[in-house]
């Protein structure tokens, strides 16, 4: 990949970072002269059909979020069956890097971080993209101490066999949600789990749970409840601690509203106001202590027949115990075994009709975020989790993303602009160049944008074509007489109009050329004359001159 040029605009110069669905380099855009990061799919992944339509699909999600604190992503394409995605590069380090270098962060120092990750998850959340990996390899602080959240909507749905044979997943899998660990769908508040896990170690320097494979990190985050903050180190609040127990909850009711709940709760911590969790936990089941008092020996009895009819009554109980767990076990296992239906294709169906669709086929509705779309009308369904086809049992939850029509943004203003630069701006505005147009000006250089056709600051539908007309420079005065002599009169005609003059009078004379032939013209080849100056010019009309005695 070193040296290759993608789109006729990005040289990859190095390679930065691996990861499991993905390669990082650091390129050069040719165009705008900057560094960038190109992320481009594996190989191993360019097998997969899913992979690659989930690889587009997520660099949409992501290209569709601009924000201080969200890497950005500025171009998403396909060369050479290389599938690329264009990125801001951030000169920096990864807060896994920096937590390793320090141990543990000082109390300011998280609470600042982890509000501007609220920051960019509130954003992301807003536009309906949910990020699914968060963790501390994923955020990135700057040489000027902010942060940047990477990695918006690649992570990769989890599935049982992903938790047991992926490598790459082990990294993740700490930071998990329950619901991810129990492969359920990724929500608002999964974010806000794993942003909890994040702030833990920062302020701890380790992670709440341990475990020795990914099944069994997603097992403690399943079942386990992690040690108090406060209990790990002495020099946490009480109170902060609480904010973290209470994004780390196991059921996503019980932890923050959303992700502006949290950063509420983290500011008037940092400026000292009183901060009100309510802390619910499930109730573990108990045993009375009247219950775990009446255990009592058994008398020795006297060996005899009542011994014997004892051990005939214990093992015709047993025999029954045996027989009752069998058919006990085909009953529950029958009870278990949940058909399984295939999702159907609801992608561009009215939710009405998409609902009906899933409903019929036995499987529950989640509209998990609505958000705009320039394509696919309101009330329509953008996106949907499991993709159709995917074999589930019946009962399973269909995540939905809806529609809310088309967006609207300010046309950025792009005069003065060169047509290439206007270009890039209108595309990372979310909008296309439409028809060019080339006019005169006298205060314009040649290739420089005169006019838009939609004037900059109006409210637009994204994606929208803007025509734009470029400057072909001044407009000149004057030209060059081009030479008459030795065409035919229709040729010189269309000379003299082409060249912006315009057609005198034409005379004949005798000549030895042939009739129609130009034999002079009324101003030298080359004399710049005014544009819409007359030319005269003399043909021949075919008579040769006649010689006098």
């Amino acid at each position: 990949m070193i040296g290759k040029l993608l789109n006729n605009r990005y040289l990859i110069e190095e390679k930065i970072g691996c990861g499991g669905m993905a390669t990082v380099y650091k390129a050069k855009d040719q165009l705008l002269e900057r560094d960038v990061a190109v992320k481009v799919l594996n190989q191993a992944d360019l097998q997969d059909e899913d992979s690659i339509r989930k690889f587009r699909r997520e660099a949409r999600a992501a290209g569709s979020l601009s924000h201080y604190n969200i890497v950005g992503v500025y171009d998403v394409g396909e060369q050479d069956n290389i599938h690329y995605m264009v990125m801001e590069l951030v000169e920096g380090q990864t807060l896994k890097e920096y937590i390793k270098e320090r141990g543990s962060l000082g109390i300011s120092e998280t609470v600042s971080i982890a509000m501007q990750i609220c920051d960019a998850l509130n954003h992301a959340h807003m536009n309906g993209v949910i990020h699914r990996d968060i963790k501390p390899q994923n955020i990135i602080i700057t040489q000027d101490r902010n942060i940047k959240v990477a990695d918006f909507g690649i992570a990769r749905a989890v599935s049982s066999d992903t938790l047991t044979h992926s490598k790459d997943i082990f990294g993740s899998v700490r930071y998990f949600s329950p619901e991810q660990a129990s492969g359920e769908v990724a929500g608002v508040k999964s974010d806000m789990y794993s942003l909890g896990i994040v702030m833990y170690e920062m302020l701890s320097g380790k992670l709440p749970f341990n475990g020795d494979t990914p099944i069994a990190w997603a097992m403690k985050h399943i079942n386990d409840d992690p040690v108090e903050l406060v209990n790990v180190d002495h020099n946490v609040p009480k109170v902060l601690s609480d904010i973290v127990n209470k994004t780390m909850q196991k059921d996503p009711d019980y932890r923050f509203e959303d992700i502006s709940e949290l950063k509420e709760a983290l500011i008037k911590f940092k400026e000292g106001l009183p901060v009100k969790i309510e802390m619910v936990k499930k109730k573990q089941p108990t045993v009375s202590k009247k219950k775990a008092k009446q255990v009592k020996k058994t008398p020795k009895k006297k060996s005899g027949k009542k011994s014997n009819t004892k051990a005939i009554v214990i093992s015709v109980i047993l025999l029954a115990l045996v027989a009752g767990t069998y058919f006990g076990y085909v009953w529950i296992k029958d009870f278990l075994e949940v058909p399984e239906v295939a999702v159907p294709n609801v992608v561009g169906d009215h939710l009405q009709i998409a609902k009906a669709k899933i409903l019929e086929q036995g499987l529950e509705i989640d509209i998990s975020a609505t958000r705009k779309d320039p394509e696919i009308a309101a009330n329509h369904v953008i996106i949907q989790s499991p993709v159709s086809g995917t074999k589930v049992k019946k009962g399973r939850v269909i995540e939905l993303i809806i529609s809310d029509g088309p967006q609207f943004d300010e046309v950025p203003s792009v005069e003065g602009m060169t047509k290439n630069d206007a270009d890039v701006a209108l595309s990372n505005a979310g909008y296309e160049v439409g028809d060019v147009y080339e006019d005169y000006s006298d205060t314009v250089e040649v290739g420089i944008v005169i006019k838009q056709g939609v004037k900059a600051g109006t409210e637009l539908i994204l994606g929208t074509k803007i025509d734009l007309v470029v400057s072909k420079g001044v407009k000149a005065t004057k030209g060059p007489m081009p030479k008459l002599v030795g065409m035919t009169n229709q040729s010189a005609m269309e000379a003299i109009i082409n060249n912006q003059f315009t057609i005198g009078e034409i005379s004949e004379e005798n000549s030895d050329k042939p009739a129609g032939i130009v034999l002079s013209q009324d101003y030298p080849e080359g004399t710049e004359l005014e544009f819409g100056t007359v030319i005269n010019f003399t043909i021949s009309n075919g008579r040769k001159p006649v010689s006098t005695p």
